[in-house]
């Protein structure tokens, strides 16, 4: 993808592009971003990123809309990861993904057990099922 750079509205200073980068304007050179106890980048504090970036490239937000990371990754800004979806689909999404989580890490629990059962019955040369009813 090509990058493109527009004006921020906020000052005449600075640029922001479709690839999530902002830049001074006269110098070109590329700002450093931060990132304020969240897991979003900021362009100053209560500016995120991802909604300027949407602003610019894709249009006004709507009332009622959120700017979604399309891929999950809140450092990926590119405008072709940002889509705009009401706050319910929004929610809908993280439960999923919560509850995706959640079942991972229950997964990863049962694979570790497994490991200990199958390290302990080499150990004491026994069949792994035969370590749950000793």
């Amino acid at each position: 993808m090509e990058e493109v750079w527009k004006d921020l509205d906020c000052t005449c200073r600075y640029e922001i592009s479709n690839l999530g980068k902002i830049r001074v304007k006269s110098t070109k050179k590329e700002k450093k971003l931060k990132r304020y106890n969240t897991a979003y980048l900021f362009i100053r504090f209560g500016m995120p990123l991802h909604q300027e970036v949407a602003r610019k490239f894709i249009g006004p937000r709507k009332k009622g809309y959120v700017v979604h990371h399309v891929n999950r990754d809140r450092l990926n800004n590119e405008v072709g990861n940002l889509v705009y979806i009401t706050a319910s689909e929004h929610r809908q999404l993280d439960e999923f993904k919560n509850k995706r989580q959640k079942k991972d890490k229950e997964i990863d629990k049962t694979i570790s057990t497994l490991k200990s059962e199958l390290k302990m019955a080499k150990r004491e040369k026994i069949h792994r099922r035969l370590i749950k009813e000793r």
